[in-house]
Formats: structure tokens, C-alpha cells, sequence
């Protein structure tokens, strides 16, 4: 006799919020302005998120205990260039490409994912409205994302 279980995808999901950060400062000065201006204790991760063939996203983490909240900062896209083998005068052509993590919302430079106790998070958005060169800052509603799977790690 077989037995056959049946894993239903709901299993997977886990409950976490997702904010958008658009701005054009490097992730380190990023995961820097964020401390600084939420009280966040963010630190670069030795191993970065990996997702499909590209490069890896750079990520910063911060274990809130007190509040039990997740904190992850990562780069939603990664520019490449890559060389092609060309018949032309250098035989080589370079090629760029971006890839993301969140592939229905390519205009988001950072997601910020956190996971466990909420009540603080309207709070967090609002101080980080007042960093200086963040343009903007708002929730991503996480139950319409495709591209979910990408952030569970």
C-alpha cells in the first residue's frame, strides 16, 4: 500500500510586510541611513540571497528581539555585463542586463522584508520618509507578488 501527500502551497507562505525603497544610494549607505534614522541595527550577512542564474542581492539583517521582529534589507536589482563573442573589430561585445528579485516591480531599488510584530512598522515608514535622499517609501501588498517565493529564505 502507497501513501501520497499532498503539500498544499498555502504551506509555504510565510507572514511577513514588504516595504518599497526608491532611491539611488549604494546598499551599504543605504542599510547606514536606515540605522541611523529608525534605530535599526542592520549588518551585511556573510552570504547573500541568491536567486535563478544572476549575481547575488547584497542583504543586511537585524534580529530585533525585544519587538521579535525579522529585519532584511536586500537590492531588488543587480545590473551585469557580460561578454559576447562578436565577428567585429575587438571580437568581444559587452552586453548589460538587470535582473530583480521582484520581477512586477522593477522601479523599487530596496525591499525592506519584515517578519513577526507589525505594530511598530507605520512608525519605521514614517521615520524613514525623513531620510534625506530616499525619495519615497511605501508597503507592497505581499498576497499579489509572483515573484514571493524569491523572499522566503
Amino acid at each position: 500500500m502507497s501513501i501520497t501527500l499532498k503539500i498544499e502551497e498555502s504551506f509555504f507562505d510565510e507572514d511577513f510586510q514588504l516595504l518599497a525603497l526608491h532611491t539611488a544610494m549604494e546598499d551599504h549607505a543605504m542599510a547606514y541611513a536606515l540605522n541611523a534614522f529608525c534605530g535599526l541595527h542592520l549588518k551585511r550577512t556573510n552570504q547573500d540571497l541568491e536567486v535563478g542564474t544572476s549575481q547575488p542581492y547584497p542583504m543586511f539583517i537585524w534580529e530585533n528581539e525585544v519587538e521579535e521582529t525579522y529585519w532584511t534589507l536586500i537590492k531588488n536589482k543587480i545590473e551585469e555585463e557580460q561578454n559576447v563573442p562578436d565577428s567585429g573589430l575587438f571580437g568581444v561585445t559587452q552586453t548589460a542586463s538587470t535582473s530583480y528579485v521582484l520581477q512586477e516591480h522593477k522601479e523599487v531599488d530596496y525591499i525592506l522584508k519584515v517578519e513577526g510584530n507589525e505594530e511598530s512598522l507605520q512608525k519605521k515608514l514614517q521615520q524613514m520618509r525623513e531620510i534625506p535622499k530616499l525619495l519615497t517609501a511605501y508597503e507592497i501588498q505581499t498576497n499579489k507578488l509572483k515573484s514571493k517565493r524569491n523572499l522566503i529564505f
